[in-house]
């Protein structure tokens, strides 16, 4: 599991305590003040940040006054709830990946090259070059929908694609779009 990886590994300060859980987990407790994403974090209005790397070791940032005032809900039965939870969030995240998403995302670019294969193809031979901006707005937009975490994000991000989002910019229809083009014709 991966979370505020940048913060894992911007630390810049040793631990003012470290908590071994019953499952290996290693909990390090850090002092943000010190640290160089100190002021983004603050500014977004947090007092402590949790993170890990894909290993056992998590590291609890936390503002100085903060933890002074709150100690004892960093105790180590108290994280030990944490971590089971982080644990559980990456293992639902995972499961739903395989059981929607990557099947989703294959049916999705399955029924695309059928289509090409079978109902396209003709056309597409006649138009060569066609063939490489079709491809290449499917996978954008595929990428748009899988990326995406709300339908005003696709939105937004959809019409930024194409160049409606209040100054039209479309790479393909401007003079070096059509340089990069032309060798495909």
């Amino acid at each position: 599991m991966r979370l505020n990886e940048k913060y894992f590994r911007q630390c810049a300060t040793e631990p003012v305590d470290v908590q071994k859980m019953d499952d290996g987990s290693i909990v390090e407790i850090h002092i943000m003040n010190d640290n160089p994403f100190y002021e983004k974090v603050i500014n977004q209005g947090q007092f402590s940040v949790w993170s890990v790397d894909d290993s056992n070791l998590y590291r609890v940032f936390l503002e100085e006054g903060y933890y002074q005032i709150m100690k004892e809900l960093y105790s180590t039965k108290i994280d030990g709830y944490w971590v089971k939870y982080w644990a559980d969030c990456d293992k639902a995240r995972r499961s739903f990946f395989f059981k929607v998403m990557l099947p989703v995302i294959v049916l999705y670019y399955g029924v695309l090259l059928m289509m090409e294969k079978l109902l396209f193809k003709k056309y597409l031979d006649k138009l060569k070059g066609i063939n490489y901006i079709i491809t290449m707005l499917i996978v954008l937009v595929g990428w748009v929908f899988f990326n995406s975490s709300s339908v005003d994000q696709i939105i937004y991000m959809i019409r930024n694609l194409f160049g409606f989002n209040g100054s039209f910019s479309l790479i393909l229809l401007n003079n070096q779009g059509i340089l990069y083009l032309l060798p495909y014709m």
